[in-house]
């Protein structure tokens, strides 16, 4: 459990594919932004280290704890790439988030970061950190995003337990991408649309 969040469980999935081509391609796909998922994830960004190219699977992921991207992104980049930034009332100068370069892995071996083509999917139920992630991402040039556009529910938000045991949800920021957009109300646009038809539904195909 998280704060006033209810228990759920957080889990990740790394699968090995092939493109018609014949390249090799590491696709990971996890439930939600918890401290859980940071070994696993650069476990399996480690397994997939010398494939041809990388697919994060962002659909249907709620988002989670926000500083996780600087980690996360840090297995894709070489440098201190901007992020983006945080403004609240309560600051002067707005929380920059820069990418973290992850130069070794869980077991303590030196490595470099990611550098082959990278790939975000998303839709209509990604949300929150997820949309940050991919949008800094894709800002950053670093990844081309796909699929539906993203819920543009983005701001960061607290709880106060309220004197009648009611828990408030509210806002304490704004979240701007390195080139100036504010994803709230308005989401992640991809790279390339993918729509979903009942057809494709029907057929069982990702």
């Amino acid at each position: 459990a998280f704060g006033n969040v209810t228990l759920r469980n957080a889990r990740l999935n790394k699968t090995r594919l092939s493109t018609r081509s014949g390249r090799d391609v590491g696709l990971i796909a996890f439930t939600m932004w918890m401290g859980a998922i940071r070994e696993p994830f650069a476990d399996a960004v480690d397994t997939f280290r010398s494939a041809d190219g990388m697919i994060i699977d962002l659909r249907g992921n709620p988002g989670g704890l926000m500083g996780m991207i600087v980690r996360f992104s840090g297995q894709f980049m070489n440098d201190k790439t901007p992020l983006g930034e945080m403004r609240s009332r309560s600051t002067r100068e707005p929380l920059k988030f820069d990418a973290n370069p992850q130069l070794a892995t869980t077991d303590g071996r030196r490595v470099t970061p990611f550098a082959g083509p990278l790939a975000i999917l998303v839709d209509d139920q990604t949300a929150s950190t997820s949309e940050i992630f991919a949008g800094a991402m894709q800002s950053a040039g670093r990844a081309r995003v796909f699929g539906r556009q993203t819920m543009g529910q983005a701001l960061p938000a607290s709880t106060k337990t309220l004197p009648n045991g009611d828990v408030l949800l509210h806002v304490v920021g704004d979240f701007v991408t390195p080139d100036g957009r504010s994803l709230e109300g308005r989401g992640v646009v991809p790279d390339e649309v993918v729509p979903v038809s009942i057809a494709t539904l029907a057929s069982g195909r990702d």
